[in-house]
């Protein structure tokens, strides 16, 4: 079995904490809060408001002594910078602003992920720091590198370089992250006991995390790494320590405060430091796994004192809220961090709450220090060392040691900090005896569900997966395609049949719920989101509409069921949607007309319509991803542009190498003439509203979040060249049932 991590804590109320001034020449003092077991709620206005002062002045990077360099190289390489590079330095612009025709392009997404950059941006990616993780393998460096990948950090960082000591680490590292969502990271190599190569792979880094490896000899280790590091001019270093450094008269905490020391005495105007000391993981429990499933119990000897555990995942948020800062911001700057829960809690409370959660009885028991030896040195199989060091740690507990808690990681992640319960309610598949969680697709088929189905199964990181659809011909379909998949189960289950949907959401971790075109019953989505909570259903995703939408039917519809869902769910997540792209696949067979004209009722009103494919992608990302990441997040996906149907039409034109014209003369009585049948009535009216509200211009506010969930968004012209087929040949083009 894997070890549990040493750290302990006996911290005072106040930890005053050097913090130098840019530059590293002044110092000043800075204060961090370390709290007794006391309702967070009663934490003082004062403290608070001095939390949101430290974030304003993280967004508002101040200005680097050596920039000026920097924004010359810029004008010499693009002149027309040269009047916003001096505003940067505080100069009035000697030059006339250049013409809008000759400045950068705007930014643009591509199909690839690539970005035209516009001049603000120039200017922003030059302060996004280059940095590096070493050992990039250790379970709190995975949370980091997840957490700098994933939203909201991603492409905060200009390079994310993962350090690992062999070759044969890169596939864990890997196998951890949705590498196919970044471009920046990459990796090398460097061994602890060869200062040399540390120094080689730190070179050209701008903030540097390490961690400590779990050997005896540790902090001997950390200090070789500090010299190098130091040899390397590392101008930032972040190290994460533990709790026990406050104890530096125990094992573990003699190791901690060794390393803290030494990289204290690097910090100078050319090397700035930060220390993140950490908690005792809740992460731990996966450990006790085994005997939680098959003994429902967990053991220590903590006795009847409180521990406030922390999850890795805040361990690595808080990390990459410290290393994705701008380059020139020394806001975290001989700052010393102490990450711990939210919460204090004594063994006999998480077995109440681990009973609460799992739904059977699970106890705690308080072993004897002889004991709990046993069971580390036989039944976990630690080295002598480390075997001493958990039962000091443990005895440190038992006297309070560990009770203390802070709100750094409140601070630092914005208030997402996370609870035992909710630990254990996203990790509840671990404790059911499975070890991967359960995601569900409601359905598995159409548009959105089939794009969200090919993104998961195209990723192996992912877990068991669960597509429900309607028909047996489609059930059949879906086997046929992924017959070579075994983490993939269809199932048969119909929104009309309450019945069928409890029994087919049983066991499911993460679900996303995608609302059928043709539905004729309000309520059956409220249904299916009350279903998915009463089953126990930790993370549920509505697929909503774009918020544009809300003075149509269309839109109140899909507002009143975001509200049910937020009223009915442990966690969930909203992913409201534009237009999509393929659209344009109804005015296939008008485009392969001699006249080549597309007669739409969309007028002349713009939109940023959105590619399937990505939308998919980004749900994926979501469920794949879980509530730790999202939980009560609204996401909007648009396009990368805003173009009208005429803009779409020559974009087609271009890509088939000749003219497509775009005919604004349907009319909605036209429209509704030619839906009537094809779908219930109320849905008509609901379809025409929308496309009215699109007409005119009502759907034109892109956002940053495909880009962060899904890593790219591709234009519109990228669509029609993958697709550029369906347009130019006589096949039948498919429904959205089989798109």
């Amino acid at each position: 079995m894997k070890s549990v991590f040493d750290s302990c804590c006996n911290m005072p109320q106040n930890v005053n904490n050097p913090a130098p001034q840019p530059g590293g020449m002044q110092q000043q003092t800075v204060t961090t809060t370390v709290q007794n077991p006391v309702p967070q709620q009663q934490q003082s206005s004062q403290e608070q408001q001095g939390y949101h002062m430290a974030y304003q002045q993280q967004q508002q990077p101040q200005q680097h002594p050596q920039q000026h360099n920097v924004l010359d190289r810029i004008e010499e390489k693009i002149p027309m910078m040269a009047p916003f590079t001096n505003a940067m330095r505080g100069t009035p612009a000697n030059t006339q602003p250049a013409q809008e025709t000759s400045r950068l392009e705007s930014n643009v997404v591509t199909g690839q992920g690539e970005e035209k950059q516009s001049y603000g941006e120039a200017i922003t990616r030059l302060n996004m720091p280059n940095v590096a993780i070493f050992p990039a393998n250790a379970k709190t460096a995975l949370a980091t590198i997840r957490a700098l990948t994933g939203f909201p950090n991603r492409n905060l960082c200009s390079k994310i370089q993962c350090i690992v000591r062999e070759e044969s680490d890169i596939p864990e590292v890997r196998g951890e992250l949705n590498e196919h969502l970044t471009d920046s990271v990459s990796y090398s190599f460097a061994d602890f006991e060869d200062e040399r190569s540390m120094t080689s792979a730190f070179m050209g880094v701008d903030r540097l995390l390490l961690i400590a490896p779990n050997t005896e000899n540790r902090a001997e280790l950390i200090c070789s790494a500090l010299s190098a590091a130091k040899v390397a001019g590392v101008p930032h270093i972040v190290l994460l320590s533990a709790m026990a450094a406050m104890q530096p008269q125990s094992a573990f905490g003699k190791q901690f405060r060794k390393m803290e020391e030494r990289l204290e005495s690097l910090n100078s105007p050319v090397s700035n430091y930060t220390i993140m000391r950490m908690a005792w993981f809740m992460d731990n429990f996966l450990d006790m796994a085994p005997d939680i499933v098959s003994n429902n119990r967990f053991v220590s000897s903590w006795g009847p004192s409180s521990v406030s555990a922390v999850a890795i995942a805040d361990i690595g948020r808080s990390a990459a809220a410290v290393l994705a800062t701008p380059k020139n911001t020394s806001m975290h700057y001989g700052r010393t961090y102490h990450l711990t829960g939210p919460e204090s809690l004594s063994g006999f409370r998480m077995a109440e709450i681990f009973t609460k959660v799992l739904g059977r009885p699970i106890s705690y028991q308080d072993l004897p220090r002889e004991e709990m030896k046993t069971v580390y040195s036989e039944g976990m199989k630690l080295s002598d060392w480390q075997v001493e060091g958990y039962l000091e740690m443990n005895d440190l507990f038992k006297s309070g040691a560990g009770a203390a808690y802070s709100t750094d990681v409140a601070m630092l992640t914005r208030g997402n900090h996370t609870t035992l319960e909710r630990f254990i309610r996203n990790k509840r598949w671990y404790f059911t005896g499975q070890y991967s969680p359960l995601i569900c697709l409601l359905p598995g088929s159409g548009r959105v569900g089939s794009s969200t189905l090919n993104a998961l199964m195209n990723d192996s990181s992912n877990g068991r997966i669960r597509a429900i659809v309607r028909s047996e011909t489609v059930k059949a379909d879906l086997e046929a395609k992924f017959q070579d998949q075994s983490r993939l189960e269809v199932i048969l289950g119909d929104l009309e049949n309450p019945d069928s949907i409890h029994q087919v959401l049983q066991g499911v971790d993460n679900l996303l719920i995608i609302p059928p075109e043709k539905l004729e019953r309000f309520s059956m989505i409220d249904e299916a989101i009350k279903t998915a909570k009463n089953v126990g259903v930790n993370h549920t995703v509505l697929f909503s509409v774009s918020k544009a939408f809300d003075s149509t039917a269309i839109g109140r519809k899909f507002s009143a069921w975001e509200h049910v869902l937020e009223q009915n769910s442990y966690s969930y997540t909203i992913i409201r949607s534009s237009l999509f792209q393929d659209l344009m696949f109804h005015f296939a067979e008008q485009v392969r007309r001699p006249q080549h004209q597309i007669h739409h009722w969309l007028g002349s009103g713009r939109f940023c319509p959105v590619d399937a494919r990505d939308v998919g992608e980004a749900c994926a990302s979501v469920l794949r991803e879980g509530p730790l990441e999202h939980h009560g997040h609204a996401y909007s996906l648009y396009g990368p542009q805003a173009v009208n149907f005429g803009e779409m039409a020559q974009t087609l034109g271009k890509v088939l190498g000749y003219p497509v014209e775009a005919v604004s003369d349907v009319t909605p009585e036209q429209v509704r003439a030619t839906l009537q049948g094809k779908l219930p009535s109320f849905n008509v009216e609901e379809v025409v509203q929308a496309h009215e509200a699109v007409a005119l211009g009502n759907d034109t506010a892109p956002t940053p979040d495909l880009i962060k969930l899904a890593g790219h968004a591709r234009t519109v012209q990228a669509f029609f060249e993958d697709y550029k087929g369906r347009f130019e040949q006589g096949t039948a083009i498919p429904t959205v049932a089989q798109t």
